[in-house]
């Protein structure tokens, strides 16, 4: 029987960073279920809600030391409005999260296709990339996902984040919603 994959997706600082993990799905499972029991985790629940800074780095450090992929994607959000608003000051923000969306979804599927991925887990926050393109589940195997977005945000001293890979797309996303802004005007 072979095994199913499956990816979660969440962000951090508001979509600053797109964390992702990968990895046989009921591995992800198994260690979400030790999380809960180990640390009163519950799935639902992010980094940024512990209440200690030991506990957060304790079940960052946890789910780092599993052996699944993280990725996390540079996007710089804010950065890259106001780097649209610049050129195009009266442009809607809606209109460039569309286009940003559409910018992003191809390293996002590239990312699915290379890992084989059958299930997909999203926190509500990244929904609107996903959103009419594939099927996913929201939360689950996505708070996973929120430790990667955390750590590369915060980047805490006692994590060890050297298992993460970061694809910086800020600059590479800017040029391609101001390109698709120029056709259309």
């Amino acid at each position: 029987m072979p095994c199913l994959k499956a990816a979660g997706f969440d962000s951090s600082g508001n979509l600053k960073y797109i964390g992702i993990v990968i990895g046989e799905k009921y591995k992800l499972w198994k260690l979400l279920n030790v999380l809960e029991r180990s640390y009163s985790f519950t799935g639902s629940v992010h980094l940024r809600e512990l209440w200690s800074s030991t506990l957060r780095v304790r079940v960052a450090n946890k789910i780092l030391e599993s052996k699944h992929e993280f990725i996390c994607l540079y996007i710089d959000f804010e950065w890259i409005l106001g780097e649209i608003w610049r050129e195009f000051p009266r442009y809607p923000k809606k209109g460039i999260r569309k286009h940003l969306g559409e910018a992003i979804w191809p390293y996002i599927r590239g990312v699915l296709y290379r890992h084989d991925v059958s299930r997909v887990y999203i926190c509500r926050d990244v929904e609107w990339i996903f959103k009419n393109r594939i099927d996913y589940r929201i939360g689950g195997l996505s708070c996973l996902a929120d430790t990667v977005a955390w750590v590369n945000l915060r980047k805490p001293e006692d994590v060890n984040i050297s298992r993460v890979r970061e694809l910086r797309l800020r600059e590479k996303l800017k040029k391609t919603v101001i390109s698709r802004l120029r056709e259309r005007a």
